[in-house]
């Protein structure tokens, strides 16, 4: 049977405001308000709140009860988890754009990048023997992209040594695990990339606007 994974973005023109941030936490429940209090700076606290507006909008989109939200957990290494739902989800920012994968019954992992320079010292920390490192700079995000992906699938994200991935086909192997990744057409200054253990799923994006977002919850 074919998964299927949905994937919301929203680009960000301008932040919810430091009083409207604390206006929907005190909606969202005891766990995530915990961990949104723990972000000391106004901008990191906003951007995470509003994937989780994201993620409550794919959830509704999606056909799932109002409260979804109430159902989130976190595990021992930081990765949250639905408990009594059968659906994983996860979330990336980067500069203006929140992005957020909801996939029913497979493991999702997904990273998008804002495309900068990287210097060839900053590309030593990610980049595998047999990664070139005179490749293009689009090229070395994507190949970023891609290991922070692969880490987010099991929730082991920048705990993987990610000098030792190496999957020039989309393809990655690690023990009993293998992980397929994708790349996402998303917007020309960005790369986005998805991960699943899955070989074959289908895959649809759809672009909410923030004021939506706030407006709905």
């Amino acid at each position: 049977m074919l998964k299927s994974c949905q994937v919301y973005y929203t680009k960000i023109d301008q932040l919810p405001s430091a009083e409207l941030v604390t206006s929907i936490m005190e909606r969202f429940p005891p766990v995530l308000k915990k961990r949104l209090s723990m972000y000391k700076a106004e901008r990191a606290r906003a951007l995470s709140l509003t994937g989780k507006l994201l993620l409550s909008h794919g959830l509704k989109d999606m056909g799932y009860y109002e409260d979804a939200l109430q159902e989130i957990y976190y595990s021992g290494n930081g990765r949250p988890f639905f408990q009594n739902l059968q659906i994983d989800f996860n979330i990336s920012h980067s500069k203006d754009i929140i992005i957020c994968a909801i996939a029913p019954q497979c493991k999702v992992g997904i990273d998008i990048q804002h495309v900068v320079k990287i210097s060839k010292r900053a590309s030593s920390f990610f980049l595998h023997p047999l990664e070139d490192q005179d490749m293009d700079n689009h090229s070395k995000i994507t190949v970023w992209a891609k290991k922070e992906a692969i880490g987010k699938v099991d929730g082991n994200g920048l705990g993987m040594a990610f000098t030792e991935i190496y999957c020039p086909e989309n393809i990655y192997y690690q023990g009993q695990n293998t992980y397929y990744i994708h790349q996402l057409d998303i917007h020309t200054d960005y790369v986005c990339c998805i991960a699943f253990h899955q070989k074959s799923v289908d895959i649809e994006t759809k672009e909410v606007d923030l004021v939506q977002l706030v407006k709905e919850f």
